[in-house]
């Protein structure tokens, strides 16, 4: 744990999303050195967790309108049987 003076919720939020930026670029890395690891597989999961994310809530994001859940949840239902017709 660190011990800061002028720890904010600013700085919470900065040092979460450069620890998940980090993960993201560690994660595309991977797909160009290692064989069998699809890229769009790792972007497709990448955008399905922010829809789950405003559809579930989460607390870095803060209170998320019912809208806002309504409509991610049609755009990753529809995403999802978009891609499910594809593959067959």
């Amino acid at each position: 744990v660190f011990y800061m003076n002028n720890w904010s919720k600013k700085n919470e939020i900065i040092i979460f999303f450069l620890g998940f930026l980090l993960f993201v670029i560690i994660n595309i890395a991977m797909d160009f050195f290692l064989s069998g690891v699809d890229l769009v597989g790792h972007i497709g999961g990448l955008f399905g967790g922010f829809f789950i994310a405003f559809i579930v809530g989460a607390p870095m994001l803060g209170t998320v309108d019912y809208l806002k859940r309504l409509l991610s949840g049609a755009v990753l239902t529809v995403s999802l049987v978009i891609l499910t017709l594809e593959l067959k």
